[in-house]
C-alpha cells in the first residue's frame, strides 16, 4: 500500500533529476571549470550515510603535507548563512557538525562553509588559502565541473539496486554515476573476497576511464569527549553496560560493532541524523543512564555525535561519556593506487 502511495512522489523526483541533468549535459545550464585551482568532489547518489566525512578526512591527511588544502562544505543544518571560515574555538552550530569536526581534527588546513560552492571556492582562492579545494557532498552540485569527482556507494546499499526517494534512498539518477572518475564501495565487511572486485566492476558497469576501490571502517580508540587524553581500548569496556547515543543516518553499523566487539549489554537512544541536541534530550539520556544499575557503565557515541552532544552534557556525566574513533582502510592493497590516482590529477592540474 505504501509503495502505491510513494510511487508518484518517487517518479516526480526521478523526473526532476532527468530534466536537471539534461539541462547541464546539453549546456543549457552552465557548469564552471575553474582553471586556477584543483577541485575534488566527494558525493553519492543516495541520501546520507555513505561515509563522506571519513573519506574527506583521509584525503585531507594525504594532501596536507605537500599542498595548501581547503575543505568546503555547505554546512548542513548550520545556524548561519553565507561564507565563513570554520573556527574550532566557536560553536559548532555556526558551521555544522561535519565541517567543525574536520577543522577540530586538522587545525593546519582551511575549512570553510558556503551555500554557493562557486563563490566559496573563489573566496578561498582570492584569499590565497589553498592549492586544492575538497568539496564534501558536492556530486549533485553541477554548477562546478571538478578536476576530479569521487562517488561513494555503500556495500550493503549500492546505488544500482536502489530506487528514488521515498521508495528508496536515491536522490539522483543511477546513470549519473558516469560523471565519476572514481567510485568507492564503502563500509565493506571483514570477509569480503577478492573475486568481488570483478563482480562489482561488472555490476557497476564501469566505463573505461573509471576506477573502483573498496574501503571499510576501522574502530580504534574510545576517547572521553571532554578529556582527549583519556583514551581507552575497546577491551577496557568489555562487558560494560553501555548506553549508545546515535544521531547519524545509518547507526546499525556502529551498533553492530559495539555488540560484537565490546559488549552486548547495551541500551540505545537513536535520534535523527544531524540532531541538534537540547535539554529535553539531555534529560532523556540522564534518565536512561540512571536506570542502568551496574557500576561498570558508560555512555558511548560516534565522533560526529560527540561534536553536538558536548554542548549539552553536564558535569555529572562528563566522566562517563566517550566517543568511538574511526579510521578508514583501503582493501585489497589498493591504497597506493588510490593515492597515486589523486596525486596524478593534482600534479597534472598544477602543470597546466
Amino acid at each position: 500500500m505504501l509503495k502505491i502511495f510513494f510511487a508518484p512522489i518517487s517518479f516526480l523526483y526521478f523526473l526532476i533529476s532527468i530534466i536537471r541533468n539534461f539541462l547541464y549535459n546539453h549546456n543549457l545550464l552552465k557548469s564552471n571549470y575553474l582553471n586556477n585551482i584543483t577541485t575534488i568532489t566527494f558525493g553519492n547518489l543516495a541520501v546520507g550515510g555513505t561515509g563522506k566525512t571519513p573519506h574527506t578526512e583521509f584525503l585531507s591527511s594525504l594532501l596536507k603535507s605537500n599542498y595548501k588544502v581547503a575543505v568546503l562544505s555547505r554546512g548542513y543544518k548550520r545556524k548561519s548563512k553565507g561564507f565563513f571560515y570554520v573556527n574550532s574555538e566557536e560553536k559548532y552550530s555556526k558551521f555544522g557538525d561535519e565541517p567543525f569536526q574536520i577543522k577540530s581534527k586538522f587545525k593546519d588546513i582551511t575549512v570553510a562553509v558556503s551555500e554557493n560552492r562557486i563563490k566559496g571556492i573563489k573566496k578561498i582562492v582570492s584569499d590565497k588559502k589553498s592549492d586544492i579545494v575538497i568539496l564534501d557532498d558536492a556530486f549533485q552540485h553541477r554548477q562546478l565541473k571538478p578536476s576530479l569527482s569521487i562517488l561513494l556507494t555503500e556495500y550493503k546499499r549500492p546505488f544500482f539496486k536502489d530506487y528514488f526517494f521515498p521508495l528508496g534512498r536515491l536522490r539522483d539518477n543511477k546513470t549519473e554515476y558516469s560523471r565519476a572518475d572514481i567510485i568507492i564501495i564503502t563500509k565493506c565487511p571483514e570477509d569480503i573476497k577478492p573475486i568481488e572486485k570483478t563482480i562489482w566492476r561488472d555490476d557497476l558497469k564501469l566505463l573505461p576511464y573509471q576506477k573502483h576501490f573498496f574501503t571499510k571502517i576501522i574502530y580504534t580508540e574510545i576517547i572521553n569527549i571532554f578529556d582527549p587524553k583519556n583514551k581507552k581500548t575497546q577491551s577496557n569496556f568489555k562487558n560494560f553496560d553501555i548506553l549508545l547515543i546515535t544521531g547519524i543516518a545509518n547507526p546499525e553499523y556502529f551498533t553492530d560493532h559495539v555488540r560484537k566487539n565490546i559488549s552486548d549489554k547495551i541500551e540505545i537512544i537513536s535520534f535523527r541524523d544531524h540532531k541538534n541536541f537540547n535539554e529535553k534530550n539531555l534529560q532523556q539520556i540522564k534518565e536512561k543512564f540512571k536506570k542502568i544499575s551496574s557500576d561498570n557503565k558508560i555512555i558511548l557515541t560516534t565522533e560526529k555525535d560527540a561534536i553536538r552532544l558536548k554542548s549539552i552534557i553536564t558535569d555529572d556525566l562528563k566522566n562517563f561519556i566517550f566517543y568511538q574513533k574511526i579510521e578508514l582502510e583501503f582493501l585489497f592493497g589498493m591504497q597506493k593506487e588510490f593515492e597515486d590516482s589523486i596525486l596524478e590529477v593534482v600534479k597534472n592540474k598544477s602543470i597546466s
